[in-house]
């Protein structure tokens, strides 16, 4: 993923942790890799998981399985994440 947007591992992690935000050089390549992201990338809209699975992008398609998984574990935890836009 660092490869695809042009970045280093450790600076994926940080906007991953939402510790930095996606810089200017690294938005135009995210969003050409990841079009059912880009209004999440840029506005926080809802992530809409359905699009993702249907996308027919490989890398989507795995991020939409990675967030149900997160999200099943939330709901067996019973624990809440604040801050969140994912849907179910």
């Amino acid at each position: 993923m660092a490869e695809l947007i042009g970045c280093s591992v450790p600076r994926l992690k940080t906007v991953e942790y939402e510790k930095a935000r996606v810089s200017e050089h690294e938005f135009d390549p995210l969003c050409r890799r990841f079009k059912n992201l880009c209004h999440f990338i840029t506005y926080g809209e809802k992530i809409d998981v359905e699009k993702l699975e249907n996308s027919g992008e490989p890398l989507e398609n795995l991020l939409a399985v990675k967030i149900k998984e997160r999200l099943k574990a939330i709901d067996t935890e019973g624990s809440y994440v604040a801050n969140t836009n994912m849907d179910n």
